[in-house]
């Protein structure tokens, strides 16, 4: 239900007696619409990776009930083949395109690509006890590296394993440039 609208949100009050409190009752009105089908997604601005790279297995198939969460979670698989290979600074716009008279659904995603990011530096915070250099050498990945997740995940997976810390807490910030991020730990 792509045209899904909220029209109104009523609240009543009663006293219950035997809990002696105030409890509320909320009713949302709701507008759902008209059921949608998906008619596919159409990519733009592309030019590193092809649509099969980007989209190996499409959750939401054309011709089914439009999914809000599919959809993302094809949209999100998109991101993640440029976020591990170091794609972090590209755009994506999504601009959906409704048949309301047929009711079908499509949409138009522009990728605006941009250069590799590249880890500028690597910095641990909250470390009391354990040595630095003891954290750096369970990190796959050092200044100058291009940024990669994938590596990140492995990096947080190798620090848990230590069994030396409750949470390890990955942070990619901007660095001094365009295109360097600061990986804080």
């Amino acid at each position: 239900y792509a045209d899904v609208n909220i029209l109104d949100v009523k609240i009543d009050t009663a006293y219950n007696e035997s809990k002696q409190r105030n409890e509320l009752t909320l009713t949302f009105i709701i507008q759902e619409g008209f059921q949608y089908k998906y008619t596919g997604m159409n990519l733009s601005g592309n030019e590193i990776f092809t649509e099969k790279e980007l989209i190996p297995i499409h959750k939401l198939k054309i011709g089914a009930t439009y999914n809000e969460t599919k959809f993302q979670e094809d949209l999100n698989s998109i991101q993640s083949v440029y976020y591990e290979n170091g794609y972090m600074s590209n755009g994506f716009e999504v601009i959906p395109v409704k048949d309301s008279d047929r009711h079908e659904i499509s949409f138009d995603v522009t990728v605006t690509e941009r250069e590799r990011s590249h880890i500028e530096n690597i910095i641990i915070k909250g470390n009391s006890k354990t040595k630095d250099y003891v954290i750096r050498r369970e990190i796959p990945i050092e200044e100058g590296d291009v940024f990669s997740r994938d590596k990140i995940i492995n990096a947080m997976r190798n620090l848990m394993n230590l069994q030396y810390f409750s949470s390890v807490i990955p942070e990619p910030q901007q660095g001094s440039e365009e295109n360097l991020v600061d990986l804080v730990l």
